[in-house]
């Protein structure tokens, strides 16, 4: 770390126990912050973490990571996340039904997919994401599959697109 560089916020922000030792090498001259001040100065900064974990997530997934946006393109396709939990038990689509034109990325929980053209059944779990092909159909696409929430609680990012918004 150098001139400017800044530790300890996340557990400032979560209340988490810090997760590292910070030793120095030299001597330096820190400025110091308490919580209360913190979040009075510096509250924002939590939405802005929020912003670049949601950007993060998007540029990571292989369908935008290997397209040609522009960084402005991307803010906007974070703009428009919602973190969403959902119940077991719960269908995020179902066969026979108009399906969404959503991208569900997930965080944490399991979902499974189970398709009427074959026997095979999907578990989708943390960092991986579905409906990126709905987003290149019309409008009426009409789902071939169930999804299906397998666990108490899955927490998942939602893109809600209309085909040419950005």
């Amino acid at each position: 770390m150098g001139n400017g560089d800044a530790f300890g916020e996340r557990a400032l922000i979560t209340g988490e126990l810090r997760v590292a030792n910070v030793t120095a090498v030299s001597n330096v001259t820190t400025l110091v912050m308490d919580r209360a001040t913190f979040n009075e100065s510096i509250g924002e900064l939590r939405d802005l973490m929020d912003f670049n974990d949601r950007l993060h997530t998007i540029k990571g997934l292989s369908i935008f990571a290997e397209s040609d946006l522009t960084q402005i393109e991307f803010e906007r396709l974070a703009e428009k996340i919602c973190e969403v939990c959902y119940k077991k038990g719960t269908k995020l689509v179902q066969i026979g039904s108009p399906y969404p034109q959503n991208i569900w990325m997930f965080r944490k929980g399991e979902l499974i997919v189970y398709g009427t053209k074959s026997d095979t059944i999907h578990k989708m779990q943390g960092g991986d994401y579905f409906g990126d092909k709905s987003i290149l159909n019309s409008l009426e696409h009409i789902s071939s599959h169930d999804a299906t929430c397998e666990t108490v609680s899955l927490s998942i990012y939602i893109i809600i697109l209309l085909v040419g918004q950005l």
